[in-house]
């Protein structure tokens, strides 16, 4: 069954009555139904791009984990790298973490350009796209170094914050503009969803950050290198795969004379 649209999903041409799934399910075409009999029936009642449970939202959450993990797993690695094994000075050890920080200060500007600029008419999705693609490439050129100097693990550092900041907005924004259509007594059920799902992928971006990289103390363990590549291949194996399912609800307004405005 096909759960995602040529293009973007206009919610100015759909009624609310028309993509309720419940009504969906009382039709005899059980191939058509987007969910099945075992969801439950507060479920049901929703209208389908809200039901977490379905194949069209599967992106947002599974890019919320990669967000989490990918905050920390690779924190302690890298400030133990850049300590222990490079010997950095105190002076560039704190420029380094003052580069990483610099990103979520930008995090207005990353949310501006997704607005702006859509891309093939998706202004989340395609930008959501380009941010793990990034993020999974600075990881994996980074690991290419195997003993990656200063300099570089500072460039591509930063890169990794941006990328992974830049999917965070879509997440946001395709929470938000789903929000608009919850019901009073569920809104931002969605939203906090994704902050749950984030919060369990911080956990295990920190735990296998910290045990992985303990080859001194323990005897085993993953190299810097291959800490990074796992650190790509994650949302590499996840996320690229849901992406083709992930249902972009947009509208007809463009923001293009709003994104001016601003400016």
């Amino acid at each position: 069954m096909d759960w995602y649209l040529p293009g973007p999903v206009f919610v100015d041409d759909i009624s609310y009555s028309q993509v309720q799934s419940s009504d969906i399910l009382e039709s005899n075409d059980t191939d058509n139904a987007p969910i099945d009999n075992l969801i439950p029936q507060s479920v049901e009642k929703l209208p389908y791009f809200l039901n977490p449970f379905i194949m069209p939202n599967a992106g947002i959450f599974l890019s919320y984990f990669n967000v989490g993990v990918a905050i920390y797993i690779l924190q302690a690695p890298l400030s133990y790298y850049l300590i222990d094994e490079l010997d950095v000075s105190s002076t560039n050890y704190n420029a380094y973490f003052t580069l990483v920080a610099l990103p979520w200060s930008l995090k207005f500007i990353l949310g501006s350009i997704s607005d702006g600029i859509p891309i093939f008419q998706y202004r989340r999705k395609s930008w959501l796209l380009i941010g793990w693609i990034l993020y999974i490439l600075s990881c994996l050129c980074l690991a290419m170094f195997g003993r990656p100097s200063f300099i570089a693990t500072a460039i591509f550092s930063f890169l990794m914050t941006c990328s992974y900041i830049l999917a965070d907005v879509c997440n946001d924004a395709l929470c938000v503009e789903r929000a608009r259509h919850e019901q009073e007594e569920i809104k931002g059920a969605i939203q906090t969803a994704g902050y749950t799902i984030r919060a369990y992928g911080c956990i295990v971006g920190a735990t296998l950050g910290t045990m992985l990289y303990n080859t001194a103390t323990w005897g085993w363990g993953l190299t810097i290198a291959q800490l990074l590549a796992l650190s790509g291949l994650i949302p590499l194996t996840n996320m690229i795969p849901s992406f083709w399912s992930l249902e972009e609800i947009a509208t007809k307004n463009h923001i293009t004379p709003s994104f001016k405005e601003i400016y």
